[in-house]
């Protein structure tokens, strides 16, 4: 019996953001933020959870009925060890496909981005830019791992786009 082709999904994504007022940082912050740059290192990017989850019904064609594809990224824990020189933080990614509120594909997963920093730093400076890049760093790891489990599964789900971010005015 032949395989019916996949539905596309029709409603390309209807991505969920904070909405986060831009806010001129003050020089001294800017310095701070900086030595942060200068010092870190990027050391491993490693996969701690996943999941992925594919309804029958995703593949049921029933005409008309659209489907929303939801992106959604949340900023797990961050530590930083002063001592040691070691900034952690973790991310969580996430897609989903819904119908008619019906959950027909989850796919997500949980990453942890390490940093060695070369000298001390101020912790808030750490904690905003492992925040900013280490979800840089690990979301092309999500959307690999989403893009290869939607091929595995025969999902056909659109390619993710890349993160974009404003600068900060100044």
């Amino acid at each position: 019996m032949a395989k019916a082709a996949p539905k596309k999904t029709t409603k390309k994504r209807a991505t969920k953001k904070k909405s986060v007022a831009a806010r001129t940082p003050s020089a001294l912050e800017a310095k701070a933020y900086n030595k942060v740059v200068e010092s870190a290192t990027i050391e491993d990017i490693r996969l701690i959870g996943s999941e992925f989850q594919i309804e029958p019904g995703y593949f049921a064609d029933d005409g008309e009925v659209e489907r929303c594809f939801v992106r959604n990224i949340g900023t797990g824990e961050v530590t930083y060890s002063k001592e040691e020189r070691i900034l952690t933080v973790s991310f969580e990614f996430s897609i989903q496909v819904t119908r008619k509120d019906a959950l027909l594909l989850k796919c997500r997963a949980l990453y942890v981005v390490f940093f060695t920093l070369s000298e001390e730093v101020d912790e808030n400076s750490a904690r905003s830019f492992a925040k900013r890049t280490g979800k840089n760093a690990a979301y092309p790891y999500f959307r690999e791992f989403a893009s290869s489990q939607s091929w595995a599964s025969g999902a056909d789900l659109p390619i993710l786009p890349i993160l974009k971010f404003v600068p900060p005015k100044t």
